[in-house]
Formats: structure tokens, sequence, C-alpha cells
């Protein structure tokens, strides 16, 4: 009566991986080469075959098929031989395969690259199963943004990647990571820490003056509006400083809304310059 064994290959195997298993049938006494067939059956798995069998001796052969689609998990696996001539001489053999989760890999980028005060950000991060094994991770990953940043958790897609979009970042350098948190299939794994630098905004400044012919000894009023240029939105804040040529050189503070005003009599009669300078802020 013939004997079978089983015989997987990785084993352990991380998910995604392809394993081989292997039938050895010896001791046939019933029937000529190929003698039968071999099927193989996967406990939470495929079955998978008949394959024949190929002889190796007068009365043995081995029989093999490769498969990648076990969930993490213990597996048993069971290869039946079956005699075509004589089931008497039918067998099965046993073996146990492991799947572990397979290792990921993290990486994260942004978008604009270099962001200014008041830009909304995009973080993106993509994931990814490290060989051998394979697949798709699913799940979430959690960003975060030291320095006064958010935390943000976003689902993956069907590709593996996530984006989330980040407002307002105060200026300064911020460090990035995402934090993948694994599933069922896949271990968690974490980005390298990333830099985002977020600039300052570039600003534009328009001179108004109040009366624009004023006459000796009238008093004139000068304002200077600051704007935040696209694509920054940040209201700006801080002082500007009117210099009147031949004249004084006056200091004003900006309100909520961009617009610093001063006030002043002692402009000398004649042509003079006006420059309203923003000093900027952080």
């Amino acid at each position: 009566m013939s004997t079978t064994t089983v015989l997987s290959t990785p084993d352990p195997s991380v998910f995604g991986q392809s394993v081989t298993y292997t039938a050895t049938v010896t001791g046939i006494t019933a029937g000529a080469p190929p003698w039968g067939d071999v099927t193989f059956a996967i406990a939470g798995g495929p079955t998978l075959g008949p394959v024949p069998l190929t002889p190796t001796g007068p009365d043995s052969g081995t029989a093999s098929v490769t498969d990648s689609t076990l969930a993490v998990g213990s597996h048993l696996v069971t290869a039946n031989f079956v005699n075509s001539t004589d089931a008497t001489d039918n067998s099965f053999g046993t073996t146990i395969q492991q799947v572990n989760q397979s290792a990921t890999t993290t990486t994260v980028t942004f978008v604009p690259p270099a962001p200014v005060c008041g830009q909304s950000v995009t973080l993106t991060a993509s994931v990814a199963a490290v060989p051998p094994g394979s697949g798709t991770p699913t799940g979430t990953v959690t960003f975060i943004v030291s320095a006064d940043g958010p935390t943000v958790t976003g689902a993956l897609d069907a590709s593996g990647n996530v984006s989330v979009t980040v407002p307002g970042l105060s200026v300064g350098t911020h460090q990035v990571a995402a934090f993948y948190n694994g599933d069922t299939n896949f271990a968690p794994s974490n980005s390298p820490l990333t830099p985002l630098t977020i600039s300052p905004a570039s600003s534009s400044t328009a001179l108004v003056i109040t009366p624009a012919s004023p006459v000796c000894g009238e008093a004139v009023t000068l304002c200077a509006q600051v704007t935040t240029t696209p694509p920054g939105t940040c209201t700006p804040t801080g002082t500007v400083t009117f210099t009147v040529a031949g004249g004084p050189t006056l200091t004003g503070t900006l309100d909520a809304s961009g617009l610093a005003c001063v006030t002043t009599s002692a402009i000398p009669v004649g042509p003079h310059a006006v420059t309203a300078t923003y000093s900027g802020d952080t």
C-alpha cells in the first residue's frame, strides 16, 4: 500500500508569498506509472489539482503545486493520492503551513513642496508590501505633524495610497510622519520623519495719500494697505514705515484688515516722494 507525505516550501511564509506544496508517494503497489493523481486540499484556502504523479522510481513519484492566496494563520494541507487502478492503494499525507503577516513600507510626500503661510498642504502616504510578501495593504494611516500641527487619519484606497489636506500650518519647520496601522495580513510600519517648511507669504503694499494735493500746514493722512500674495492667505501683522523725503518718518500698525494709517501736518511746502515699507512679520 502506498504512503504519501507532503512538504511545503517555504514554511513559514508571509502573506502573498508563493508557496510550493510537494507530495511524495512511495510504495505504490498497483498499476503502471504515472499510477494516478494528487489533489491538495488546504484548510481555509483552495483545493489544488488534481496533478498527475511524476515517477521518480519503480514504485514512487512526486507532484507539486504552487499557491500564494492563503490568509495569515495556520492551515492544514492534505495531499490525497488517488491510484487510478486500485483504490485500496490510495493514501494521504498532511502538513501545517504557517502564514505570517507581510512586512510593509510607508512613505510620505506632500504638495506643494514649498508651501507658504496659510496655504493648505496635501499629505500623501503610500503603503506597500515588502517582498516576498505581495498584495495591497488595507486599513488606515495616521499622519502626525509636529510643532503645533494636527494629527489626521485617513483610509487607504485600492492602490494603497491615502491623502489628507492640512490647512493653516504655522511658519517654520515641521516634522511629518505617516503611521500605517496594519490589517489582518499586513504588519504596521511608519515613514521616516520628513521635514516640511512653511515659509512666510509674499505681500504687496499699496499707498494712498489724502488729500492728494494738500496745502501748507494741512493734515495729511498716509494709509498703506498690505495684502498677502496668493497662494498665501495669512493676514499680515506688524508695522509699516512711512518715509516722506524732506519730511517726517512715521510708523503705523496694521489693523485686522492689513491697513495702517498715520496723520501728519509736518510736511513742508514742495514736492515730496513718499514711500510705505512693510517690515513683515513671522
